[in-house]
Protein backbone atom coordinates (compact mmCIF):
# COMPACT_ATOMS: atom_id res chain seq x y z
CA UNK A 1 0.00 0.00 0.00
CA UNK A 2 2.90 2.38 -0.60
CA UNK A 3 2.06 5.81 -1.98
CA UNK A 4 3.11 6.41 -5.60
CA UNK A 5 5.95 8.70 -4.52
CA UNK A 6 7.56 6.04 -2.29
CA UNK A 7 10.00 3.45 -3.60
CA UNK A 8 10.62 0.14 -1.85
CA UNK A 9 13.97 -1.53 -2.35
CA UNK A 10 15.05 -4.91 -1.04
CA UNK A 11 18.66 -5.30 -0.04
CA UNK A 12 19.91 -8.81 0.63
CA UNK A 13 22.29 -9.06 3.56
CA UNK A 14 24.84 -11.82 3.95
CA UNK A 15 24.63 -13.05 7.51
CA UNK A 16 25.67 -16.63 6.75
CA UNK A 17 28.04 -16.28 3.85
CA UNK A 18 27.47 -14.71 0.50
CA UNK A 19 26.05 -17.49 -1.71
CA UNK A 20 22.38 -16.66 -1.16
CA UNK A 21 23.18 -12.96 -1.49
CA UNK A 22 24.82 -13.77 -4.82
CA UNK A 23 21.70 -15.71 -5.83
CA UNK A 24 19.49 -12.72 -4.96
CA UNK A 25 21.54 -10.30 -7.05
CA UNK A 26 21.89 -12.81 -9.88
CA UNK A 27 18.10 -13.06 -10.06
CA UNK A 28 17.89 -9.28 -9.92
CA UNK A 29 20.40 -9.01 -12.80
CA UNK A 30 18.27 -11.44 -14.80
CA UNK A 31 15.25 -9.28 -13.99
CA UNK A 32 13.60 -12.40 -12.65
CA UNK A 33 10.01 -11.85 -11.55
CA UNK A 34 9.01 -12.06 -7.92
CA UNK A 35 7.70 -15.55 -8.70
CA UNK A 36 11.31 -16.76 -8.99
CA UNK A 37 12.11 -15.29 -5.58
CA UNK A 38 9.06 -17.17 -4.29
CA UNK A 39 10.52 -20.35 -5.80
CA UNK A 40 13.75 -19.72 -3.86
CA UNK A 41 11.75 -19.29 -0.66
CA UNK A 42 9.75 -22.46 -1.38
CA UNK A 43 12.89 -24.47 -2.19
CA UNK A 44 14.59 -23.45 1.05
CA UNK A 45 11.68 -23.43 3.48
CA UNK A 46 9.25 -25.97 2.03
CA UNK A 47 11.50 -28.23 -0.03
CA UNK A 48 14.28 -28.25 2.56
CA UNK A 49 16.87 -27.45 -0.12
CA UNK A 50 19.42 -25.31 1.72
CA UNK A 51 20.87 -23.68 -1.44
CA UNK A 52 24.07 -22.98 0.46
CA UNK A 53 26.56 -23.77 -2.28
CA UNK A 54 26.97 -22.70 -5.88
CA UNK A 55 26.48 -26.33 -6.98
CA UNK A 56 23.14 -26.58 -5.12
CA UNK A 57 21.97 -23.31 -6.63
CA UNK A 58 22.99 -24.23 -10.18
CA UNK A 59 21.19 -27.58 -9.78
CA UNK A 60 18.09 -25.70 -8.59
CA UNK A 61 18.15 -23.03 -11.33
CA UNK A 62 17.20 -25.10 -14.40
CA UNK A 63 14.14 -26.80 -12.86
CA UNK A 64 13.13 -23.36 -11.55
CA UNK A 65 12.87 -22.23 -15.19
CA UNK A 66 16.10 -20.27 -15.49
CA UNK A 67 18.33 -20.50 -18.56
CA UNK A 68 21.60 -22.04 -17.30
CA UNK A 69 23.86 -20.05 -19.65
CA UNK A 70 22.27 -16.69 -18.80
CA UNK A 71 22.21 -17.66 -15.11
CA UNK A 72 25.92 -18.53 -15.02
CA UNK A 73 26.85 -15.38 -16.93
CA UNK A 74 24.93 -13.21 -14.46
CA UNK A 75 26.23 -15.21 -11.47
CA UNK A 76 29.82 -14.42 -12.45
CA UNK A 77 29.20 -10.85 -13.61
CA UNK A 78 30.89 -7.73 -12.26
CA UNK A 79 27.41 -6.18 -11.82
CA UNK A 80 26.39 -8.89 -9.34
CA UNK A 81 29.70 -8.58 -7.48
CA UNK A 82 29.21 -4.81 -7.29
CA UNK A 83 25.65 -5.17 -5.99
CA UNK A 84 26.90 -7.54 -3.30
CA UNK A 85 29.61 -5.09 -2.21
CA UNK A 86 27.11 -2.22 -2.03
CA UNK A 87 24.64 -4.30 -0.01
CA UNK A 88 27.32 -5.41 2.43
CA UNK A 89 28.57 -1.83 2.85
CA UNK A 90 25.02 -0.63 3.44
CA UNK A 91 24.42 -3.40 5.97
CA UNK A 92 27.59 -2.40 7.81
CA UNK A 93 26.93 1.34 7.76
CA UNK A 94 23.34 0.84 8.96
CA UNK A 95 24.46 -1.64 11.63
CA UNK A 96 21.91 -4.25 10.52
CA UNK A 97 21.71 -7.03 13.09
CA UNK A 98 18.52 -8.75 11.96
CA UNK A 99 15.90 -8.92 9.25
CA UNK A 100 13.42 -7.82 8.25
CA UNK A 101 14.43 -4.25 8.90
CA UNK A 102 13.03 -1.12 7.34
CA UNK A 103 14.96 2.10 6.82
CA UNK A 104 13.00 5.15 5.71
CA UNK A 105 14.77 8.03 3.98
CA UNK A 106 18.08 6.72 5.31
CA UNK A 107 17.26 8.19 8.73
CA UNK A 108 14.51 6.23 10.45
CA UNK A 109 14.61 2.54 11.30
CA UNK A 110 12.08 0.00 12.48
CA UNK A 111 11.69 -3.76 12.56
CA UNK A 112 9.22 -6.25 13.97
CA UNK A 113 11.70 -6.93 16.78
CA UNK A 114 11.50 -3.24 17.75
CA UNK A 115 7.69 -3.24 18.04
CA UNK A 116 6.94 -6.42 19.95
CA UNK A 117 7.57 -8.87 17.11
CA UNK A 118 4.58 -7.78 15.04
CA UNK A 119 5.08 -7.42 11.29
CA UNK A 120 1.80 -5.49 11.01
CA UNK A 121 2.88 -3.05 13.71
CA UNK A 122 6.25 -2.60 12.00
CA UNK A 123 4.52 -1.74 8.72
CA UNK A 124 2.31 0.76 10.55
CA UNK A 125 5.47 2.37 11.93
CA UNK A 126 6.91 2.46 8.38
CA UNK A 127 3.78 4.33 7.24
CA UNK A 128 4.26 6.80 10.10
CA UNK A 129 7.97 7.24 9.28
CA UNK A 130 7.15 7.91 5.63
CA UNK A 131 4.81 10.72 6.70
CA UNK A 132 7.34 12.00 9.22
CA UNK A 133 10.05 12.13 6.53
CA UNK A 134 7.99 14.05 3.96
CA UNK A 135 8.96 17.51 5.29
CA UNK A 136 12.62 16.45 5.12
CA UNK A 137 12.27 15.58 1.43
CA UNK A 138 10.60 18.85 0.50
CA UNK A 139 13.47 20.99 1.80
Amino acid sequence: KLPNDVAFRRVHVAFRGSVQQQLFYTLEALMAPDAVHEKVFAAIHLGRQPLLTEAEIVAWARPAGLDPVRFEKAWNSPAVASSMRRATALMTSHEVEGVPRFTVQGRFVTAPSMVGGSHQRALAVVDHLIEKSRPLIRR
